[in-house]
């Protein structure tokens, strides 16, 4: 989705997401509602960030920092997203937020999707834990 919406530099976000859910599939930062909430609150904090507080150097930090703000609040902490706060504050988004959040979103899904099949394909595995 991310190669299809030319959005690359969400890849590596997903790919740590990745890791986590097929090596620490048991962790609670890897159960789907953090997967889907973490990324999807850090892609409205950093949209927030770079809607106030623009390009400037300091922004970013701003994003990180409203980022974890949101997940912890959500109960949705999923260490991952922290690159997709950076990612969604430095795109060109022009007036449309939608043009991260949509592949944000459909990205986590996907990841929660090949996480499920993948740990429940072997025999020793349960994912997830819980969905709440």
């Amino acid at each position: 989705i991310s190669v299809y919406y030319h959005m690359y530099i969400l890849i590596p976000s997903f790919a740590s997401s990745a890791v986590m859910l097929f090596t620490s599939y048991n962790n609670p930062l890897a159960q789907p509602r953090n997967v889907l909430g973490g990324h999807t609150m850090c892609a409205i904090a950093g949209i927030i960030s770079n809607y106030f507080f623009g390009q400037e150097w300091w922004a970013i930090s701003v994003a990180v920092l409203l980022a974890a703000f949101f997940m912890i609040i959500t109960k949705t902490l999923h260490p991952p997203g922290g690159g997709t706060a950076v990612v969604a504050h430095m795109a060109e988004l022009g007036t449309n937020p939608f043009l991260v959040l949509f592949p944000v979103v459909v990205n986590a899904i996907i990841v929660i999707i090949a996480a499920l099949i993948i740990n429940n394909a072997i025999s020793s595995r349960k994912y997830p834990m819980f969905w709440r």
